[in-house]
């Protein structure tokens, strides 16, 4: 198997991609700023990819014939204006300088639905025009127009995924899902909106799967990863509440009849029709894995 660097493999979709090519046999490197390996079977080299001599001499001593990029600013709730958004734009730029000029041959970056304009109700298709209503949405679209030109004119393939709600473990406690899930595992009653808008939410494990499948297709251009179902807000928390033992604890507010409903969805299309890619389980079992997770994360503190 070919030498593959995956950058933020410590973090949440990172950590799934690089289990998932250990597993098949990959050879798989990535990085941190400490060089501390914190899963098994990766190579871990000490390196921060926001400076330029770091990201050199990493490149430099893996020369990767492939590369998936994760890493990214997360902080949670901060990361739609974190002026930090910017730096990793250039983050962006380095990696891919870096990796053409050792002799890279396909890359795999990682992008956002936050790209798309959100005012519609349809599904989103790679070919609908960007409109990103964010810092983040529009830190990422820059970045896929000027690595599409750059790759495109050193002649190396570059694909571009743009990941709608993945969930799983590992995920920022802070964000809707474990969040929602560690409140009820501790018996607690929520008082929840309406939870009116619709999103696509797919497990991280199914996520990595679709990474590997269009690595090693050698998908380009824009690749929208999401279930391609759209799921109301309320119905995931009401799954949520049933997997943990207590459907009773969450109570909604009354819809706002005037307000109109979000959606935000894939068009997945491409994703299956280039890699025959799809779900391994369903939405409520992702569900109940998920609580159960974190369930044993709280018995084990």
């Amino acid at each position: 198997m070919e030498r593959i660097l995956v950058t933020g493999s410590t973090g949440f979709i990172g950590r799934a991609i690089a289990k998932e090519l250990v597993d098949k046999g990959y050879e798989v490197h990535s990085c941190s700023r400490s060089g501390e390996a914190k899963t098994e079977e990766v190579y871990m080299h000490k390196a921060d990819l926001l400076d330029r001599s770091d990201v050199a001499r990493l490149i430099k001593t893996v020369k990767p014939a492939l590369l998936i990029h994760t890493a990214w600013c997360s902080g949670h709730s901060t990361y739609w204006t974190d002026p930090a958004n910017m730096d990793w734009v250039g983050a962006n730029a380095l990696l891919a300088r870096y990796f053409i000029e050792e002799g890279g041959q396909y890359a795999l970056f990682t992008g956002t639905s936050a790209e798309y304009d959100w005012s519609g109700n349809r599904p989103l298709k790679e070919t609908d025009l960007a409109s990103p209503g964010s810092v983040y949405g529009g830190a990422k679209y820059g970045s896929h127009v000027s690595l599409e030109q750059f790759f495109s004119h050193n002649k190396v393939e570059l694909g571009w995924v743009r990941l709608f709600n993945p969930f799983g473990p590992f995920e920022d406690e802070r964000r809707l899902i474990p969040k929602l899930c560690n409140r009820l595992i501790r018996g607690e009653t929520i008082e929840f909106d309406a939870g009116l808008e619709k999103r696509d939410f797919l497990h991280v494990e199914d996520v990595a799967v679709a990474y590997r499948r269009i690595l090693e297709e050698n998908v380009t251009g824009v690749i929208n990863v999401g279930s391609g179902v759209t799921v109301a807000v309320r119905d995931v928390v009401s799954l949520i509440a049933e997997a943990a033992g207590c459907p009773d604890a969450v109570h909604f507010a009354a819809p706002d009849e005037q307000r109109s409903v979000s959606v935000v969805v894939a068009d997945v299309s491409k994703l299956k029709q280039s890699t025959s890619w799809e779900p391994s389980q369903s939405f409520y079992k992702r569900i109940c894995q998920t609580v159960e997770w974190w369930r044993s994360k709280q018995k084990s503190k």
